[in-house]
């Protein structure tokens, strides 16, 4: 069979479609849940509301945090903060990977290289989307990680494409640009644009000084355009605050600058982080497979890529990051190794394709080439995505109007607090506390901040900087505000630490002043991360309010006390972890330690529940004696669909102002209502 008519639109085909799926999951699947979601949101935000980009969430760490933000670059947040202005939040979110995902799949199509690497490409770039989607922590969210790894992978192609084209200037400023951009989106992709000086050497060789002088010249117009502002804006003025945060801060520089202790830490910490959990069986065995065997996969990928001579050139470019990487970044999470993706896939589909294409020429099909890679490709980016579920989620979605779910979070703590309050609280929940008068607080927030530098660290933060509004205890409780309360970590790792240091007594802590008696809860509002946030003050509430989102079923369900009904809404205190009911007798629960002291009488953990009534009187038959009922509200849950309660909440409103303390607060409320 002649397929020379519609051979040239299988390229095409195949980008169409990767292009149709990675729209479609933009428009209609899931937002990252977890907490660095609402989190980082404060930066965004700020641009969004205010005009610039700062960080008054972290107040209670460094005070410069009201006016500037170095923990991560700027770049991204100004560019999302600004798309913010005009669209909502979840499409506002999906418009800058998307873009950049676009530029790619078009310098492609449109490059000089033969079908097989086109095809590989795509492929490569689709999977790589898909990753992010899998592992959910930073995919078409506010972090901006997966935008990094698609900016370098474009930059990288625009580079690679000028290369193909004869060193085209156009393409290498193209590439120079959006490879320094990608190195400014995050502190991780700094050596993103060691990728620019390999390819201008690359370009220098092959064409002589005379030749290539207008190509280098793009290349470095290309990268001073993002580079120099940057410099000049952001890194030179903040360079001090920066250098501490990467050195000094949590757990950076743990290993020294042994790069052997460094790259022993990465191989082994990605080994405990493998894709064997994943839906996606490709990704379980290979690079999965790897992970576990200790094989550093962006290494591995680069050294098979030198091989093949078509990738040759964007091999070498991807080394300087791969040992940066390595052998000198001491700090690793999950969505820091996910850009090394994007390579051990090109090895793989590029090293099958290649050998598909062999086989076909030996058996003399050589005209069934792209017919057949078009197949076998179509099936693989079909197989991805029907097997990720969150890809699953999306298409039961087509058609359906998106809410995020921070949106509904903060809605739901609205109903709770009212559209006009006054909020305390730190870091990941600034957002769907639902404040409009908004300071620093949280769990143990009369305890000075030592997490971020060893003491004698010379920074520009203040010890206890955060006392100085209400100092006494009894006066900030009781002031006319709510304070926001929620645990990113689990008592089970929590109490032990505690008890392993003595376990007296910490005051400042929320579960330990409700558990006292000195607060009340409010409500929760359970988040799609399992996650309770919890109101406290001291005033006692007329009726119990918790807030449950599912976001698969796309639903809201509102626990409304009645005195009758079929649902518990309720909490539990516990001496220790062994003494927790079974997790079989709660439809949702939240554990907090309470830091109270270990003396045979106090209780360490507080459990926030809501089960069905017949579920809570068989629970409470077999309730360890070391544990208790606090208290415990009868009533019916109502459900709605996330769309619905929002148009229900007619009086929300997303303005905050941000106040370095509670009495400063307060005064800002009074004044408004006196004006």
């Amino acid at each position: 069979m002649n397929f020379t008519r519609i051979s040239p639109y299988f390229v095409p085909g195949l980008a169409l479609l990767v292009v149709f799926l990675v729209i479609f999951y933009a428009g209609f699947g899931q937002r990252p849940i977890n907490f660095d979601e609402p989190g980082i949101f404060n930066a965004p935000y700020m641009f969004a509301q205010y005009n610039s980009v700062s960080y008054p969430v972290w107040y209670h760490r460094f005070s410069d945090s009201f006016e500037t933000y170095y923990f991560h670059p700027p770049v991204y947040y100004t560019a999302l903060g600004t798309i913010m202005k005009v669209v909502s939040v979840y499409y506002a979110e999906a418009v800058i990977p998307t873009l950049i995902f676009m530029i790619s799949v078009w310098l492609i199509v449109s490059m000089r290289a033969p079908s097989f690497y086109k095809f590989s490409y795509l492929l490569s770039l689709f999977s790589l989307v898909v990753v992010y989607i899998v592992t959910s922590m930073a995919n078409f969210g506010v972090r901006p990680d997966m935008v990094m790894a698609l900016c370098w992978a474009a930059g990288l192609l625009a580079m690679e494409k000028s290369r193909l084209e004869g060193w085209s200037w156009p393409m290498m400023f193209l590439g120079s640009f959006l490879a320094v951009l990608a190195s400014s989106l995050h502190y991780i992709g700094v050596f993103f644009m060691a990728s620019v000086p390999v390819y201008c050497f690359f370009a220098y060789r092959e064409l002589g000084w005379r030749q290539s002088k207008k190509v280098l010249a793009a290349a470095v117009g290309g990268g001073c355009l993002i580079g120099v502002p940057y410099l000049v804006l952001f890194i030179i003025p903040n360079f001090e605050q920066i250098i501490n945060w990467l050195t000094r801060a949590e757990f950076s520089n743990e290993h020294g600058s042994n790069p052997f202790r460094i790259f022993w830490f990465k191989v082994s910490s990605n080994a405990a982080r493998d894709l064997s959990w994943s839906p996606v069986e490709f990704f379980r065995v290979f690079p999965g497979l790897l992970m576990r065997w200790y094989v550093p996969i962006g290494l591995f990928a680069a050294a098979g890529l030198l091989m093949i001579r078509n990738t040759r050139t964007l091999a070498w470019a991807a080394l300087p990051h791969m040992i940066f990487i390595y052998f000198i970044a001491d700090k690793n999470q999950s969505t820091y190794i996910i850009p090394e993706y994007f390579f051990i896939f090109l090895l793989v589909f590029t090293g099958s394709l290649l050998t598909v294409q062999r086989l076909l020429r030996h058996i003399r099909l050589s005209n069934w080439e792209r017919p057949v890679m078009f197949v076998l490709c179509v099936s693989f980016a079909g197989h991805m995505a029907g097997s990720a579920p969150h890809f699953q989620y999306a298409f039961k979605q087509i058609g359906k109007f998106q809410v995020h779910w921070m949106e509904v979070a903060r809605a739901a703590g609205q109903r709770i607090i009212g559209t006009d309050a006054v909020v305390g609280e730190n870091t990941a929940a600034f957002y769907i506390s639902g404040a409009r008068y908004w300071y620093p607080e949280g769990p143990m927030f009369l305890l000075p901040d030592e997490r971020t530098f060893p003491p004698g660290q010379k920074t520009r933060r203040k010890k206890n900087r955060w006392h100085t509004g209400v100092l006494d205890e009894e006066k900030r409780l009781s002031a006319p505000t709510s304070i926001v309360g929620f645990t990113l970590n689990s008592p089970s790792w929590l109490l032990p630490k505690h008890l392993k240091a003595g376990g007296k007594k910490v005051d400042g802590n929320l579960a330990g002043y409700y558990a006292d008696g000195k607060l009340n809860i409010l409500g929760v509002v359970n988040t799609p991360a399992n996650i309770g946030i919890m109101f406290f003050s001291t005033r006692k509430p007329d009726h119990a309010r918790y807030f449950q989102i599912n976001h698969y079923t796309r639903r809201i369900s509102e626990f409304v006390e009645s005195g009758q009904g079929d649902t518990i809404f309720g909490t539990y205190l516990c001496l220790t972890l062994k003494d927790i009911p079974e997790q079989k007798y709660f439809r949702f629960y939240h554990p907090f330690i309470t830091y109270l002291e270990v003396d045979g009488k106090n209780p360490q953990i507080l459990g926030v529940f809501r089960t069905p009534k017949r579920t809570f009187d068989k629970m409470t038959k077999v309730l360890s004696p070391d544990c208790y009922i606090k208290e415990s509200h009868l009533g019916t849950v109502r459900s709605y669909s996330l769309v619905d309660f929002m148009k229900a909440n007619p009086d929300f409103h997303k303005d905050i102002s941000f106040f370095p303390n509670q009495q400063q607060a307060i005064e800002a409320k009074r004044a408004t209502e006196r004006n």
